[in-house]
């Protein structure tokens, strides 16, 4: 009996250490399911995540949108979470780009911070010494010719610019103005012609026909012919890199000849003559052009470029015709020709920066004028003598199908601020 009694006390004693281990226990797991749910709740916090992403037992992945945990009903379809690309762009700098890269000034931010383009004006200075070449053998004189051509003469380029931003910027260009002149005086006896012809429309016609101007048989014979040019732009000028710029544009064009023969004879006696003729060209030239810069750096503050320009015109092309006899006007004549001209100007040139606002420069450029009128290129005139007696000019005319080159060295100096 004793043993009995032994027996089912210890039996309920190890019951009872039994059941205050399973109290232990489960306390245990209690406070760990708690401290778990504390952390889970601080890192959702942090990092908001889908219960996809969970599920998967991934890392957390930064979210736009928090999102809770969510029970069996889920559904992917119902994520409406999204992930953001990595980026260096902070929150200030996207605050500098919206401000100053889609506002005026297209510059912004290059990554290390938030910068202006802080360029709002530039302006340039170009010496040009250019020279009309072309046409060295032409004269209106039968004996004689000009001695030699034109000059380098000397012009100025005048740049002004608003940079709208970096990239866009608008200018007003003037170039000119350009004079060029030739001249030759000869003297002779009685013997200097020139090429102009006579159609004898008196009545009855004189016999033998007269055939001769007053500016055949001279004692003297001057020649002066000279040549002018100017030139407007207003462009739209786009930069890239301040490497490559490129322009698109409206350019007037003006380019004049005017030249004079002045004729001196004593015969026929006893009355001493002297006449002279004049023919003024007038080309106004009226179009769009496009053209570009290309820049490559060679040093710290030097660099070279090369610059080309094209141009599509109009050419209102004029001429007037006057002829003086003894200083009294007795015949006057004209024409007017409309078409389409060209211009090509190219120019190789090196640079050297001063400092971060001043740049000096020096280079060689050339331009090529199409399908204008020039003195040369007109035929020799044919004369009337009326009943009178007086001489009339014989239906002039004007072509407009000749070509003028310039070429010449400049020199010059911009200024940015």
């Amino acid at each position: 009996m004793r043993q009995i009694l032994n027996l089912t006390r210890l039996v309920v004693h190890t019951c009872a250490r039994w059941t205050n281990g399973i109290q232990i226990a489960a306390s245990a797991s209690l406070l760990t399911m708690a401290a778990t749910s504390s952390g889970l709740a601080q890192s959702m916090s942090q990092y908001p995540v889908s219960a996809a992403t969970l599920s998967m037992g991934s890392a957390p992945v930064s979210s736009g949108v928090r999102s809770p945990i969510v029970d069996a009903s889920f559904r992917h379809t119902q994520d409406k979470t999204s992930v953001k690309p990595a980026s260096y762009v902070t929150d200030f700098t996207e605050q500098c780009y919206q401000e100053y890269c889609q506002g005026e000034n297209a510059c912004g931010p290059t990554g290390q911070g938030c910068n202006r383009c802080d360029i709002r004006w530039y302006t340039s200075f170009d010496a040009l010494w250019l020279q009309r070449t072309g046409d060295k053998r032409f004269s209106l004189t039968s004996n004689f010719g000009f001695d030699d051509e034109f000059d380098f003469e000397f012009g100025g380029r005048y740049t002004a610019g608003r940079m709208m931003d970096c990239v866009n910027a608008y200018e007003f260009v003037y170039t000119g103005r350009y004079e060029w002149s030739r001249f030759r005086d000869v003297q002779g006896n009685d013997n200097i012609d020139n090429p102009f012809r006579v159609i004898d429309t008196q009545v009855p016609p004189a016999v033998p026909p007269l055939t001769d101007t007053v500016f055949d048989s001279a004692d003297r014979h001057q020649q002066t012919w000279n040549a002018e040019m100017q030139s407007f732009e207003f462009n739209r000028r786009l930069w890239a890199w301040d490497a490559v710029s490129t322009l698109i544009g409206f350019r007037y064009l003006n380019y004049e000849e005017d030249y004079a023969l002045v004729a001196q004879r004593s015969l026929p006696a006893p009355a001493a003559t002297s006449a002279a003729y004049t023919d003024n060209i007038d080309n106004d030239l009226f179009g769009g052009q496009i053209g570009g810069d290309l820049f490559y750096v060679t040093s710290l503050k030097t660099s070279v470029s090369i610059k080309g320009k094209l141009g599509l015109f109009g050419n209102i092309a004029s001429r007037d015709l006057t002829i003086y006899v003894n200083d009294a006007v007795t015949s006057r004549g004209g024409a007017d020709e409309t078409d389409l001209a060209g211009l090509i100007e190219l120019g190789v040139f090196g640079h050297y920066q001063c400092t971060r606002s001043f740049r000096i420069s020096g280079g060689y450029e050339l331009w090529y004028l199409s399908e204008v009128a020039t003195v040369p290129n007109q035929r020799p005139e044919r004369f009337v003598l009326d009943e009178a007696g007086n001489l009339l000019f014989s239906g002039p005319g004007i072509r407009n199908n000749d070509e003028v080159l310039l070429h010449g060295f400049t020199a010059g100096l911009q200024l940015l601020y």
